[in-house]
């Protein structure tokens, strides 16, 4: 079982006189954590990956800031947040909410991470696409959300260029896999369930999707 929210988001939602609905899950998903694996702040032994990219997202403000302090003194080769406050679901404002980014020199492990920044390590996941979480900041890949601006980004690096580099670097990515899938190296099942949604907008394979 997993807890996706902090002690402070809790201690806040419980605070309230009238939880919303969101208030109310974040009291009902801790309560339940804290009552079966509250005592484990921290991935077993088989799940303390460690990679060079990972992304977590904090909807609790103060949890967030005192992240950013610790990221900021951290100084990781790279990182970038920014706040979005204006996204809606069903035509009304969700709660506004952090999203991150951090790169390493080297793999470190999500064990070491979580320490380093005081939450737990099942809040911070590892990045599939680097291309992906850096347009997802702006919703540049995303056009149906609301479009935040480059300049809302935090960044200790330049975003568009990176962006760019990594749009790139994943293209070349899917080529080379592209040729091991027909070479027969790679599975059909491991190349579909790596780029199912790179797929999607390629419109040869929208035709034979069905064989895909």
């Amino acid at each position: 079982m997993m807890c996706n929210y902090t002690k402070e988001e809790y201690e806040a939602a419980k605070s309230k006189k009238r939880p919303s609905v969101h208030d109310q899950t974040i009291i009902r998903v801790y309560e339940r954590y804290m009552a079966n694996e509250g005592k484990y702040s921290f991935q077993s032994q088989a799940q303390n990956f460690r990679t060079r990219l990972y992304t977590l997202s904090i909807s609790h403000l103060a949890t967030a800031k005192r992240l950013i302090s610790a990221i900021e003194e951290m100084q990781p080769p790279k990182y970038a947040y920014i706040l979005h406050d204006k996204d809606r679901e069903q035509g009304d404002l969700i709660p506004p909410h952090y999203h991150f980014y951090l790169e390493f020199d080297n793999p470190i492990y999500v064990n070491s991470l979580a320490r380093q920044l005081d939450i737990p390590a099942n809040m911070i996941q590892k990045i599939i696409s680097k291309r992906g979480i850096l347009s997802y900041l702006v919703h540049d890949n995303q056009p149906e959300k609301y479009q935040y601006e480059l300049t809302d980004v935090t960044a200790n690096f330049d975003l568009p260029k990176e962006t760019e580099y990594a749009q790139k670097q994943r293209k070349l990515e899917f080529f080379d896999d592209a040729c091991d899938y027909h070479a027969g190296v790679m599975s059909h099942k491991d190349f579909v369930n790596k780029w199912q949604y790179t797929l999607c907008d390629i419109p040869f394979f929208q035709q034979m999707w069905g064989r895909v």
